[in-house]
């Protein structure tokens, strides 16, 4: 179960600039969401650099707080934050890369279609039982079809990735691209 604050992840996804789509993240990284900041919190990001000049957070949850900007590396947008002080019920974020989901989009992978460009990482459950993600429709039952699909791939290539780190660390993979000498038999 997540702790508050935190969501499970079904399928593995990439969080982008939404500007230049540079990747800034991914699901593997993922710390946690705030509906109330509108924000996502990853331990680790690529492809952004921080402001290194401490502003103070004036109104809202993070009133107080001292962070960082985050720029994105390749067009210089700002698309976040790296909190250095935070109140106590922020603490889990401190030192984590928040960005502003407005500034962000994202691209689960799988899907074979990238996200809209104009458009944020936004998903929205429906009445009538549909979720609506990124200007897209789709039915619960379609969705956990897809999000099975998605949770099979991820296991088959996390075990390909430890029999792929398995062999390399035993030395039974040939990485020299040279056929094994053959045995030669002693007359």
């Amino acid at each position: 179960m997540a702790a508050e604050g935190t969501q499970e992840i079904d399928a593995p996804f990439v969080v982008q600039c939404g500007k230049c789509r540079t990747i800034v993240a991914d699901s593997f990284s993922w710390a946690q969401s705030d509906a109330d900041m509108n924000t996502v919190t990853f331990q680790a990001a690529v492809g952004v650099v921080n402001s290194n000049d401490p502003l103070t957070s004036k109104e809202g949850k993070d009133k107080g707080s001292t962070f960082e900007i985050l720029r994105c590396s390749h067009c210089d947008s700002v698309i976040g934050r790296i909190y250095i002080t935070t109140p106590r019920v922020l603490d889990a974020i401190r030192d984590m890369y928040t960005f502003d989901i407005a500034t962000v989009s994202s691209y689960k992978l799988g899907t074979g279609l990238p996200a809209a460009p104009d458009t944020a990482m936004t998903a929205t459950a429906t009445p009538s039982g549909t979720t609506v993600a990124n200007g897209e429709t789709i039915s619960s039952a379609a969705e956990k079809q897809i999000q099975k699909q998605l949770v099979q791939m991820q296991k088959m290539l996390l075990l390909f990735k430890q029999q792929l780190d398995d062999a390399v660390g035993s030395g039974d993979l040939n990485t020299t691209n040279k056929p094994p000498a053959s045995k030669r038999s002693r007359s």
